[in-house]
């Protein structure tokens, strides 16, 4: 009889295609939530990197600072950051004597040939939105003036007994986030000023098109 009794089932399992020790599986529910995910379209990529000499013209930049300049790239310095350009004074180092011969006389040395008069980087790969730039700067106690003719936000940072300047701003032809701030001598904020000007009127959308 217990013998009859497994075959019979055997006999149902083939006919409803499934052991008789399984259980159906039950059907899939049906997701009825919308993905909560928002697709951003940013100037660059995140982690992509645009070369110096294809965001700057070193021409434009020294034609504002009053100086032959050159770049010196150190975009893999920082993982967020689209470019870190080094904007460095072209010429020959003055001699020691030289140097104690200015310093003398006006107790500062100043950007030499060879040292870097700024810094710039471009952060391309965020949306920028202008009311939240000036919010976060506000809250972070920085200062928002309008000397570049658009906002920008200034850090400053005690240097001995002056002040060095971080300008940070957002080009309106690529929206990408410049941070400008001056070479470790520069502690002038209209030279960072004119860094930051400078890169504004340099940078283009064609500038980072290949990195799209």
């Amino acid at each position: 009889m217990h013998v009859s009794r497994i075959a019979a089932l055997a006999v149902v399992s083939v006919l409803v295609g499934c052991s008789p020790y399984e259980e159906q599986a039950p059907a899939p529910k049906k997701n009825d939530k919308p993905s909560q995910v928002i697709k951003v379209k940013t100037p660059v990529p995140y982690g992509k990197k645009v070369a110096c000499a294809d965001l700057l013209d070193t021409a434009k930049l020294g034609a504002a600072l009053g100086s032959e300049v050159s770049l010196e790239d150190r975009s893999g310095s920082e993982a967020k950051a689209s470019s870190v350009c080094g904007v460095m004074l072209n010429g020959e180092a003055p001699g020691e004597a030289a140097q104690k011969r200015n310093f003398k006389d006006d107790m500062k040395l100043g950007v030499l040939p060879g040292d870097e008069i700024c810094t710039i980087s471009a952060y391309c790969a965020f949306p920028t939105d202008t009311e939240d730039f000036k919010k976060r700067c506000q809250k972070a106690g920085d200062a928002l003036n309008e000397a570049l003719g658009q906002w920008a936000c200034v850090h400053q940072t005690q240097r001995a007994a002056e002040w060095a300047y971080t300008y940070k701003t957002i080009d309106p032809d690529t929206k990408c986030t410049l941070k400008v701030y001056g070479g470790p001598s520069v502690t002038d904020e209209k030279l960072v000023q004119t860094c930051t000007r400078a890169a504004l009127d340099t940078i283009t959308p064609e500038s980072i098109t290949k990195y799209h």
